[in-house]
């Protein structure tokens, strides 16, 4: 019952007024039947040599652009806290996520970072609006099996259900 949330969501996600989909989305996570939020460790900032574990240069600038979304969401990273400490979310320790990054040229989007994190976490269920990302987190080619699931709008309302992750 692991799941995602993409940058371009927290917004919604965190707002007090949310749209129907965030809300939705929001009580799936409060609910008995909710999933657990994946997330990287963030680890505290150290002079520009975050990553330099990490020997693909490619993958450290993913895993580079992972944390800095986070970072630039204070908010989130305080929920994605409470929601741990409720056992609704876990951290995925950085190296793992960076073990997962997918060398593929069939990725259409600029978010492999995404995709580690799902391969790394088990998580088949993201949150986003992006439409390149969608078709990558659906792609058994790259995402493997069972491919992913993306919830992008109050319609898919029926993705928010306990089996969805049930890698996690």
């Amino acid at each position: 019952m692991c799941a995602i949330v993409d940058a371009n969501k927290f917004g919604d996600f965190m707002s007090r007024n949310p749209n129907e989909a965030a809300e939705q989305f929001q009580n799936w996570m409060r609910g008995e039947s909710g999933g657990i939020l994946v997330y990287p460790e963030i680890p505290p900032p150290d002079k520009g040599k975050q990553g330099k574990e990490i020997p693909d240069k490619k993958t450290r600038e993913d895993m580079r652009q992972l944390i800095g979304e986070y970072r630039r969401s204070p908010n989130m990273l305080i929920l994605l806290e409470q929601y741990s400490v409720m056992g609704r979310a876990r951290r995925v320790k950085l190296s793992e996520v960076a073990k997962m990054h997918p060398e593929t040229a069939q990725a259409r989007s600029n978010d492999r970072h995404i995709l580690a994190l799902a391969l790394a976490s088990g998580a088949r269920l993201l949150y986003t609006g992006d439409k390149q990302l969608k078709h990558d987190f659906q792609n058994p080619q790259i995402i493997g099996n069972p491919p992913g699931e993306v919830y992008a709008s109050a319609a898919d309302k029926n993705l928010l259900r306990p089996d969805i992750c049930k890698n996690c």
